[in-house]
């Protein structure tokens, strides 16, 4: 019995307070006290509550909130998009230790990393970044050594050998240069082919912007251990965890989209006050049309779209999806007057027309979209013309 309770506290030594949300809209929090491949457990105040990981979105911790996390000094991404924001990255015989900005110290073999970028000289705009995404499209062949000259990057072509913090030994036509680390802006490991990789289960994210691919993930008392989709296995403790992201392959927030036609039409004036007006009322993304917090009677929401009258967006959705979701309603930053006509049509078929209203109750929007290729939304002009149509359709999405 001892030994029995001894093993409860340490399993739930790690545990930490969670919001569980489900495919149907419905969110649970608790303590976390169970994860793996196939279930989600928490302990609520109403009991225990356990969940098929097939029908969840995400797994959000709270225990990270307000946490400061130092910025990173390398980027290192993996070849399934699996991003590590570091402290410290070295390599020794083909195998990298990596200090996690959010805690941490991972190995991974060096033959499924893409690139480790160094933080303090990376291009991050204008010329450089443009000159970055170029450099990533290539197809050499052998490693790249980047480095920057005259305000521009620069690479060399050969065999990436051991990296520390002062130097990196570099291969060049068989002989062996060491390079002064602060010298190098990133490194590009050459791959013969790019794999077949599985889809992962799910989109680990860490404090720190970390995002992980993984395949499998399991709570082992206060430490997660995860596979990639790459198969990399390393452990990272709890506290580090900000979310889990099921939604890979289920459903697509149509923030996280690009429209195919956005259309914004000034209430009155001509072709002159088009910039002006499209500049003031173009629809946001997961942020209202003051660049605030989406928010709905008194609730912020992380993610949705905020449209003003007289906007129409077309999403291609290709037949993929089974259904459209949203919370739509007058923005809470507008007291009282905005009015607006939705209107949302599949492959020119209208399916929902209604009124939103400011100080109406939020409404739930499921609309069948099976087979649609095309998504359109068009919000029009209601009583009050055009004045505080900030509508807010929160969490729009479109699921499997």
């Amino acid at each position: 019995m001892i030994h029995t309770v001894l093993m409860s506290a340490v399993f739930l030594a790690g545990a930490i307070d969670v919001e569980v949300q489900t495919l149907d809209g419905q969110k649970t929090a608790g303590r976390l006290t169970q994860l793996d491949g196939q279930h989600v457990a928490v302990d609520t105040t109403a009991g225990a509550a356990t969940f098929e990981v097939s029908k969840l979105v995400s797994v959000s911790s709270a225990a990270g909130k307000g946490t400061d996390v130092p910025k990173p000094q390398v980027i290192v991404e993996l070849i399934d998009d699996t991003r590590l924001n570091a402290k410290s990255f070295g390599t020794v015989k083909g195998q990298a230790e990596i200090e996690l900005v959010s805690g941490g110290m991972i190995k991974v073999p060096t033959k499924i990393i893409r690139y480790a970028r160094f933080v303090e000289a990376a291009p991050t705009q204008g010329q450089l970044a443009k000159q970055w995404d170029e450099m990533l499209a290539l197809k050499p062949g052998g490693d790249l050594l980047v480095t920057r000259k005259k305000g521009s990057l620069d690479y060399t072509e050969g065999l990436v050998r051991d990296i520390n913090a002062d130097r990196v030994n570099f291969s060049l036509d068989g002989e062996n240069i060491e390079v002064k680390r602060p010298r190098v802006e990133a490194i590009l490991y050459y791959r013969v082919t790019e794999p077949a990789l599985p889809v992962p289960q799910c989109v680990v994210h860490l404090l720190g912007n970390a995002q992980i691919a993984a395949a499998y993930i399991e709570l082992k008392g206060d430490l997660i251990s995860l596979t990639t989709a790459a198969s990399a296995k390393f452990e990272v403790p709890i506290e580090s965890l900000a979310r889990l992201d099921y939604s890979v392959g289920k459903l697509q927030f149509l923030s996280d989209l690009e429209a195919e036609l956005t259309e914004v039409t000034p209430y009155f004036g001509g072709p002159k006050d088009l910039a002006a007006y499209v500049d003031a009322f173009a629809p946001r993304r997961d942020r209202n049309l003051d660049n605030e917090p989406l928010k709905l009677a008194g609730k912020t929401y992380e993610k949705g779209l905020a449209l003003h009258s007289q906007t129409r967006q077309t999403y291609r959705l290709a037949g993929k999806y089974r259904q459209f979701m949203a919370i739509a309603g007058i923005d809470d930053a507008i007291s009282a007057g905005g009015s607006v006509q939705l209107q949302i049509s599949g492959d020119g078929k209208q399916l929902w027309e209604g009124t939103i209203k400011a100080g109406d109750e939020p409404r739930l929007l499921e609309i069948d979209v099976t087979g649609v290729k095309r998504l359109e939304l068009f919000v029009g002009f209601d009583d009050n013309l055009d004045v505080g149509d900030h509508l807010d359709l929160c969490e729009a999405k479109v699921m499997k």
